[in-house]
This record gives C-alpha cells, structure tokens and sequence, in this order.
C-alpha cells in the first residue's frame, strides 16, 4: 500500500492539468472584475463628460436671450442621451462673498448683491454582472455641477 503511494505521489503526468484547472476559475473571476471595474469608471468618465457639455450648453443659453428650465432640460437630456428624469435643474443664488447658497434671491439681506446660478444634477446607475449572482447591487453615479449665469 505504501508502494502504489509513493508511485502515485511521485508520477508528475496530468500536474499542468490540475494547476490549470485550479488556476483557470480564479483568474476569469479576475478577468471579469478588471473588466467591471473598467465599464464603472467609463460610466463615471461619461457622466462628467456629459456634465462637462451641459456646463457649455449652460453658458451659451444664459449669453443668450435666456431658456426657461424645461427646455433647457429638453437640450441637455437630447446632447447627453440621458434620460430627462436623470437631470435635475435648480437656480441658485449666492449673497455677495458668502461660502454657501440659497433658493431664493430674496433671500440674501437689503444691500447684499445676489449672484444667480444655475446647480445641474446628472445621474446615472449601473448594474454590476455580478449581481446576477447575487454579490453586490447596483448603484447610482451622482455629479453635479454649479454654473454661475449672473
């Protein structure tokens, strides 16, 4: 019994069929992680880049004779390709030097200038593949960005 032991354990044929084996799983798990994780950071490059074109679009309506909301939300979702439900417009208004902002120019104090802006939200959510096997969930990209227009 020790004999065919020590024989099996020193024949070497079918090693590279078992480490391959073994190694074969890991490493499409591997493959398939470096490929999500590449699809999650062009989704997120994506969405800055939308808000980067939205940021121009912006801009170049307030230069202009002025766009109300709707239609400026219209201009973004057909140059973005996001949905209209996925950007939100909001004005804003900021008193003379203050750090933060708020809803309303009556808001800011007699004698206090108010800056107006326009706070553009985009989201976006992506589902891993591997949900589908019940690791992780999907989940939302947030980017906002703040455009002075007077």
């Amino acid at each position: 019994m020790r004999r065919a032991l020590g024989q099996a354990l020193a024949c070497t044929r079918g090693t590279a069929v078992i480490e391959t084996a073994l190694i074969a799983p890991v490493l499409a798990v591997m493959a398939v992680g470096t490929f999500e994780a590449g699809t999650m950071v062009q989704k997120q490059q994506e969405l800055q880049s939308a808000a980067s074109e939205a940021e121009a679009i912006i801009l170049a309506a307030a230069a202009g004779s002025g766009v109300d909301s709707t239609k400026l939300k219209e201009m973004l979702a057909t140059s973005t390709g996001l949905p209209r439900d996925n950007i939100t417009l909001a004005a804003k208004f900021r008193c003379n030097n203050s750090d933060g902002f708020v809803n309303s120019a009556s808001s800011c104090g007699s004698g206090q200038r108010a800056y107006q802006f326009v706070q553009a939200t985009f989201k976006a959510q992506y589902t891993p593949t591997w949900t589908k096997f019940g690791l992780g969930s999907a989940f939302t990209y947030t980017v906002t960005r703040t455009i002075q227009v007077g």
